[in-house]
């Protein structure tokens, strides 16, 4: 099919009507299911050959159009005494939470917070956090949520930029707060303790101890004393739903430049907890999940929290995650889902502490974040059935953009190398990079994707914003992921990797990081590696790869690098090949576990400083690749 028939085509389907495309996609999952015969087009956007993984139900429910406030309440309405939450103990009815957050509503309502106030929660996840967001969500305010450990003038842009009149801090944070106070526009400060929803007396206890600061009565208050506000209002004031009404802000990582405040609203929470509830992937109510991803980003807030709560799964709150206590955590409560990045699962594998314990609880065990490499994949699946789970690593794709998650893979979709299919109400295309010329299955381009997830777009940034959120010649609003990948004929997504982490060499070939990573873990004494790029003016303007591999420090690495160089040779084009290796026990990481390139490739800017053998190893490799063989 030429583009103009495409497009053409594309310009058709954008004027069907929601009834008539949800009976298309039946269509669609008759064709690629096999039970109806007919010429596929060929592109995955219009094929959507992932559609065959799910039932005439899922593909025929209709999306909430309410309140998140609304919709965690309307699916829990009639499980009242089930529990809502754990923390360290306290077992949180949904009766109990209910009642906490129109408390909490209350008092907010009391000191003057109304609709479209921006408040900004620098916390990390206690239930003080999540009263917080549901309440601000029912009088139509703005959650603005802050990493604790973000820089002081990164925190005052942000609030003064949002115009944030009040602030909840962890108290942990009360120092930074004071020293940043007179040049934020904020007027009201409550400080939380990790401490006040603990059972009595513990809470009173440590509420008293060293590790909690003493607040200054004249300018901050307690939640406590906070809280005591909501006698003075007797009904909450709920603002009715409003369509991509935004109710929260998170922010980007910033690994590759300042991060963004992606506002969602509540169409994007309620859209992705509809797809994880409707399309069978064995997440049910009374679960319990383990939550360990932080509520100032989209993974957390709306995978670890408002997607449990709406589908009445337990949330197990951890508010301080410390990755080496992961084993600990597992052990401990048991959980039936969990979520992570990579490396998380890479720290279950290596506990001497799981060795042999019994992991038949786990029903979802899901990674997501970052990209999972296949070795670590196979291994980590080998070491789930050795411990009796019957379920395997899942996998999925998603963005903060997305709201979190957008692809995922279940037990039933789950090819390795694969980070699974859309959810039912999403599509997925492949794009020559940056604009809306679609890629046939099996090529190789730029990941798009369309869904109610869709942020409503960045804070105060509207030259980002057209960068990745952009209205394509089919009428719809796609996100442009800036990460290379193909979809095959079964419509599962593989990724290549992201488009700034593509090394092109001085010679014009380009190198997919990922890719070569994924040979290199494959290796037994690899526990994982990270493929940076090395610039280089002895042959022209251009990189060259070199990797960064972790392995246990008493690895003779002259024999590891003669192994890999070997293993590379045998499984990689010619220019595909690492040009040279840094070993390290330990990868750096980001404060939520993904890999920090950016201190890879300081360290790798510092060897190229000071050793000149290192540089003249990785031209000499170079220089050999470019020999025909």
């Amino acid at each position: 099919m030429n583009r103009e028939n495409l497009l053409a085509l594309k310009e058709k389907l954008s004027q069907l009507s929601e009834k008539e495309e949800k009976q298309r996609n039946l269509y669609l999952r008759g064709l690629a299911s096999g039970e109806l015969q007919g010429p596929p087009v060929g592109y995955p956007s219009i094929d959507k050959p992932w559609l065959k993984f799910y039932d005439e139900e899922a593909i025929k429910a209709t999306l909430p159009k309410m309140t998140a406030y609304e919709y965690i309440y309307s699916n829990n309405k009639n499980y009242l005494n089930d529990v809502a939450i754990i923390y360290f103990g306290n077992r949180i009815s949904y009766k109990n939470l209910f009642k906490k957050i129109d408390d909490t509503a209350r008092a907010l309502q009391a000191m003057g917070i109304k609709k479209g106030d921006v408040v900004t929660i620098c916390s990390v996840t206690t239930p003080e956090v999540i009263y917080l967001f549901y309440a601000l969500n029912r009088l139509g305010a703005i959650a603005n949520m802050i990493d604790p450990r973000t820089n002081v003038e990164r925190i005052i842009e942000i609030i003064n930029k949002t115009s944030s009149d009040m602030m909840f801090f962890i108290n942990l944070v009360y120092p930074k707060i004071e020293k940043m106070r007179d040049r934020l526009v904020t007027k009201k400060y409550v400080s939380i303790s990790p401490y006040d929803s603990l059972l009595f007396p513990i809470n009173l206890i440590k509420n008293t101890g060293k590790d909690v600061y003493k607040l200054d009565g004249n300018k901050y208050m307690s939640w406590k004393e906070f809280f005591k506000h909501k006698n003075e209002v007797n009904k909450v004031n709920d603002v009715p739903y409003v369509e991509d009404y935004p109710v929260g802000i998170v922010y980007t990582g910033g690994t590759t430049g300042v991060p963004k405040g992606a506002v969602l609203s509540n169409d994007n929470f309620n859209g992705l907890a509809f797809n994880y509830a409707n399309a069978n992937l064995g997440i049910k109510r009374q679960q319990t999940i383990l939550d360990i991803m932080p509520p100032f980003i989209a993974y957390g807030l709306n995978n670890g929290i408002h997607l449990p709560l709406s589908v009445g799964v337990t949330d197990i709150l951890i508010p301080k995650f410390v990755p080496a206590e992961f084993p600990d955590l597992i052990l401990k409560y048991k959980p039936n889902d969990c979520l992570g990045v990579p490396s998380h699962f890479d720290i279950l594998m290596k506990s001497e502490k799981l060795k042999n314990a019994d992991l038949s609880f786990l029903v979802y065990p899901a990674a997501g974040g970052d990209a999972m490499n296949i070795a670590l994949e196979e291994k980590l699946n080998i070491f789930l059935k050795e411990h009796n789970c019957t379920a395997r690593i899942t996998k999925g794709y998603g963005m903060t953009e997305l709201s979190g998650a957008a692809i995922t893979s279940s037990t039933t979709i789950n090819k390795v190398g694969s980070v699974g299919v859309p959810f039912p109400y999403n599509n997925l295309g492949i794009f020559e990079e940056g604009t809306d010329i679609e890629l046939p299955i099996g090529e190789i381009g730029e990941i798009c994707i369309t869904a109610p997830t869709i942020m409503h777009g960045y804070l105060n940034n509207d030259e980002e914003e057209k960068k990745v959120k952009k209205v394509h010649s089919d009428g719809k609003t796609w996100i442009h992921s800036q990460d290379y990948g193909y979809v095959d004929e079964n419509g599962m997504l593989y990724i290549k990797g992201r488009m700034k982490r593509t090394i092109v060499r001085p010679d014009g070939h380009n190198n997919y990081p990922l890719e070569i990573e994924n040979v290199i873990n494959s290796h037994d004494l690899v526990h994982n590696s990270a493929v940076v790029p090395m610039e280089t003016l002895k042959h022209g303007n251009g990189s060259v790869p070199v990797a960064f591999v972790e392995i246990d420090k008493e690895v003779d690495t002259n024999r590891l690098k003669n192994e890999l160089i070997k293993m590379c040779a045998e499984k990689l084009p010619n220019r595909d090949i690492a040009c040279n290796y840094v070993f390290l026990e330990n990868l750096p990481v980001t404060n939520i576990g993904k890999i920090d390139y950016n201190e890879l490739k300081r360290i790798l800017d510092d060897i190229v400083k000071y050793d000149k053998q290192f540089v003249d190893e990785v031209y000499d490799t170079y220089s050999r690749s470019l020999v025909l063989k």
